[in-house]
């Protein structure tokens, strides 16, 4: 259980993450494993990541706007317990990344829009 816990928070970079080197993208070996990793996983994880911003995004912004005589009481509370759960597993995402590496979280340019305002 521990390891799982220590995983989840403080992930072991891959060996593609360790060896960054600029000269991987000027040839078609480089090309070839980034594509893969793009089409085995990664737009996969991109859209999951994206849907459930956007149904954040849409729970939060019809509860926030939607007149209380429009929507009863019970919808109501299950889109902002729906809300709350998405909101919470974004939340996730960004402690993992501070966790990671906060030095760049806190010079990433969007992370500095995020605190600013």
């Amino acid at each position: 259980m521990m390891y799982f816990i220590r995983s989840l928070f403080y992930p072991r970079p891959s060996p593609f993450v360790k060896s960054i080197n600029g000269d991987i993208y000027k040839t078609f070996n480089g090309e070839a494993l980034i594509k893969f990793k793009w089409n085995t996983y990664g737009k996969y994880y991109y859209t999951i990541i994206w849907i459930s911003f956007i149904a954040l995004l849409g729970c939060f912004t019809a509860v926030a706007i939607i007149p209380p005589q429009y929507i009863d009481k019970e919808t109501q509370q299950q889109l902002l317990v729906t809300s709350i759960i998405f909101g919470f597993a974004h939340l996730f995402f960004e402690i993992r990344q501070i966790i990671y590496d906060p030095i760049k979280w806190i010079y990433d340019f969007w992370n500095i829009w995020y605190v600013k305002f």
